[in-house]
């Protein structure tokens, strides 16, 4: 009955105080179905707060304040009485410690029996409207307790609308009063990383860490901030220095396999992930995560196996789809069970960025649609919610050149190389881009640090000899060509017959040097392409014909290919 007439006080509370004003610029708080909560209307300053602990011990209440782990025990010891007789300012106190240890610090042991509380106030009735699910935030600025309570509700398993901008401003109050709050600092942290503010999170947490330096809910939190906001080095070298005091801390672990990943160290990745998978064999996640790793170390048969055995618990989650399509188009080399694979995943994900540039990087090298999209649509849906997004700018760069819309792919490669250093392939692809716009001179700056004699990078050497012959010195590529020649093989030397095709000075010299270029790969479009124009040119359409339907096979939804198929097949009738 007593905890009846305490809920129905609480209750009576939060109606009376729904109606007070919420201070200008203070977000409403709503519950799940979009009702407003009420804010706890707090007494004016001095008339309730300042007088209602007064009996209490300050360093008592100041490690309340603080709210570590160590600092709530020993408040705890210091409140503790043998007889059991507390007042109810120390019932309330005790009835906080718990609460602070139960959402915040839930690994810890309550090794204390809490006594009962025989009083309905401010602060009980805020623990019950956590109990219960209910969020309330007091208009105070000046009490800890009351701007603190409320925002333990951010550990619980969801948060309604307008909690965490709430949460906030709650939290910027009390840690202007109480800086060095390892609690308040926690849950300012907490907040960000839940809003996706990931450095200002990392902010809040180094504060805590450095203040309580082995706190095992802070530290991993701490780390995962720095991941996310891009410091995969920082959050390396801080998780190895934890592992070596715990190393078998679970995770730091993980947390190490995911830095090191970040950084491409995907060996260590690998066998960290192992290890985690030891001691949590059904850990969906990891598997996970390990496939992508063994993806990245080309152990494809590895990944087959990890993805067979993820599909028994989950085969529609968007890592298992996404890595499931690109074992498809890399390792099986079947583009299109990776087309279909990813169309899976873009229909139940279609809003996800992952899924998204995936789709669209995989349009573009397949020229498939994915959902009826293509990869220039899928890029723009990227681009449209990420204007910056790197992996979106290089599919608009290489969909961009297919096409021949130079002047697009020249725009996107150039916002790419503002946001990042290029790699090779997007370098070479800006050098090709510029050449196509004659702009040799930037393509010559672009090659400078890439080429020199000794490169045995076969694609710089093909386009180092191209930049030759548009700046027009035959002679020095004709050179290059012919010393590289008699130890090519294969692709690259077709491309160098290919390119001496480009200088012959007669039709026999070019002729020749076309047949030699498809004599060592056969599937050389280019070489295909020129044989085509020769025999256009001459009007053997038949033979044009003959050589332009092996470019079409290679392309085979290239429009401006089949419009010239077309147009032979006219005039072969």
């Amino acid at each position: 009955m007593t905890r009846f007439f305490a809920v129905c006080a609480a209750l009576l509370l939060f109606v009376a105080c729904s109606s007070a004003p919420q201070k200008k610029g203070s977000p409403p708080v709503q519950d799940s179905e979009g009702n407003s909560l009420p804010v706890i209307k707090t007494p004016v300053a001095g008339t309730y707060f300042s007088s209602y602990f007064k009996g209490v011990n300050t360093s008592v209440l100041v490690d309340i304040q603080n709210g570590s782990p160590l600092a709530i025990r020993r408040a705890v010891s210091a409140l503790h009485k043998p007889d059991g007789r507390y007042s109810e300012q120390e019932q309330v106190l005790f009835a906080i410690c718990s609460a602070i240890i139960k959402y915040a610090w839930p690994k810890e042991r309550v090794t204390w029996t809490l006594p009962s509380v025989s009083v309905d106030n401010l602060y009980t009735a805020t623990l019950d409207s956590i109990d219960k699910g209910i969020f309330a935030f007091p208009s105070a600025d000046d009490d800890v307790f009351m701007l603190t309570l409320p925002c333990l509700a951010v550990f619980s398993s969801s948060a309604v609308n307008g909690f965490y901008a709430q949460a906030a401003l709650s939290l910027e109050k009390v840690l202007k009063i109480y800086p060095d709050s390892v609690l308040n600092l926690y849950l300012a942290g907490t907040v960000a990383f839940r809003t996706k503010e990931y450095e200002r999170a990392a902010y809040f947490f180094k504060k805590a860490v450095d203040i309580e330096p082995d706190n095992q809910y802070i530290v991993p939190m701490y780390i995962n901030a720095l991941l996310q906001s891009g410091k995969a080095a920082a959050a390396y070298e801080l998780t190895h220095t934890f592992l070596q005091k715990e190393p078998q801390h679970a995770e730091y672990l993980k947390l190490y396999a995911r830095s090191a990943f970040a950084l491409k160290r995907y060996t260590e990745a690998e066998n960290s992930a192992a290890r985690v998978l030891q001691r949590e064999p059904d850990n969906i996640e990891f598997l996970l995560f390990r496939a992508r790793v063994l993806f990245e170390l080309q152990e494809y048969l590895s990944v087959s196996t990890l993805l067979d055995l993820c599909a028994k618990s989950d085969k529609t989650s968007k890592e298992y789809l996404l890595l499931r399509s690109r074992l498809q188009a890399v390792w099986n080399k079947n583009i299109s069970a990776a087309v279909a694979t990813i169309q899976e995943a873009f229909i139940q994900y279609k809003d996800d960025t992952d899924v998204l540039i995936f789709a669209a990087e995989l349009s573009a090298v397949s020229g498939q649609t994915v959902d009826g999209k293509t990869a220039l649509e899928l890029a723009a849906a990227v681009l449209e919610k990420e204007p910056g997004n790197p992996r979106a700018l290089a599919v608009l760069a290489q969909d961009s050149v297919k096409r021949k819309d130079w002047q697009n792919a020249y725009d996107a490669v150039t916002a790419l190389a503002q946001l990042e250093t290029l790699s090779v392939e997007h370098t070479l692809l800006y050098v090709q881009i510029c050449l196509a716009l004659n702009k040799i001179e930037q393509a010559r700056l672009l090659l400078k640090d890439l080429y020199t004699s000794e490169t045995t990078d076969e694609h710089i050497r093909q386009w180092y000899i191209r930049l030759l012959i548009a700046e027009g010195k035959k002679n020095e590529a004709a050179s290059l060509i012919n010393g590289l020649l008699p130890n090519a093989a294969g692709k690259m030397k077709s491309v160098l017959y290919y390119e001496r095709s480009r200088l012959g000075s007669s039709d026999a010299q070019v002729l020749a040097d076309l047949r030699s270029s498809l004599t060592a790969n056969p599937r050389n479009e280019n070489a295909l392409y020129d044989l085509y124009a020769y025999y256009y040119r001459q009007k053997d359409y038949r033979k044009a014909q003959y050589y332009l339907k092996q470019v079409i096979a290679l392309n085979p939804n290239d429009a401006g290919f089949l419009k010239l198929n077309a147009e032979l097949e006219t005039l072969l009738k």
